[in-house]
């Protein structure tokens, strides 16, 4: 695993041809200033860009719209769904929301369990997948009716110690622990899980861009 970041980042997203993350550039007492870097696949530089570029990265052309529904821009979780529709959490209090291809409100409620809002979501097989970490549970929603249809884990035998992000594949997911430092991967045919890496710091974001992988830790941004 590579260092090629130092410094406090906040949130990493694929864009054409490379990625884009978010650091704290300054901070001051209670206040932090953020900065925006993008990391080009075909030269390998890193170069500034602007707040743009990264919304347009992570929220798309309808930036503006689902910024409305975000209290922490860093923090929210957007999902591109089939008929054009976006799926938003707020991470800060579980708030979700459901627009329609016009930006419009088609469901707004709550995702919870046992009174504890998702870490992440992720849209596998039209369905939605939550991760909690408190309860060291993943949990398959059913996205007509936000209803509970599967939960893996959530006991004493969980195989995940508090889950703290969900990245679809081709085949499930991949499930990131804070607890245990670990990545594994969930087939969905099957429901096995398959430990993928250990690391040596706790991680806070793994991303996976083509053929490059990147995780963000306390210390900066790594490729693995």
């Amino acid at each position: 695993m590579r260092q090629i970041f130092e410094g406090d980042v906040h949130d990493i997203v694929v864009m054409e041809n490379g990625v884009c993350f978010v650091f704290t550039a300054e901070k001051e007492q209670e206040t932090a200033k953020v900065e925006f870097k993008m990391i080009s696949f075909e030269t390998g530089k890193m170069s500034r860009v602007t707040k743009n570029v990264y919304f347009l990265a992570k929220f798309g052309t309808r930036y503006k719209t689902i910024m409305q529904h975000c209290s922490n821009f860093a923090e929210a979780r957007v999902l591109n769904l089939p008929q054009d529709r976006i799926f938003i959490l707020d991470n800060l209090d579980g708030n979700a929301v459901l627009l329609d291809s016009f930006g419009l409100p088609l469901w707004m409620s709550q995702i919870s369990y046992k009174g504890t809002p998702p870490n992440d979501i992720a849209f596998v097989q039209d369905s939605l997948w939550a991760c909690f970490k408190e309860h060291n549970a993943i949990i398959k929603f059913n996205l007509s009716n936000m209803r509970e249809e599967l939960r893996i884990g959530g006991g004493k035998g969980s195989p995940f110690k508090a889950p703290i992000k969900l990245t679809a594949t081709e085949n499930g997911l991949t499930v990131l622990g804070a607890a245990d430092k670990r990545l594994v991967g969930i087939n969905l045919k099957d429901y096995s899980v398959t430990e993928m890496y250990t690391f040596s710091e706790p991680v806070k974001k793994y991303l996976k861009a083509g053929d490059f992988e990147f995780v963000i830790t306390q210390s900066g941004l790594y490729l693995i």
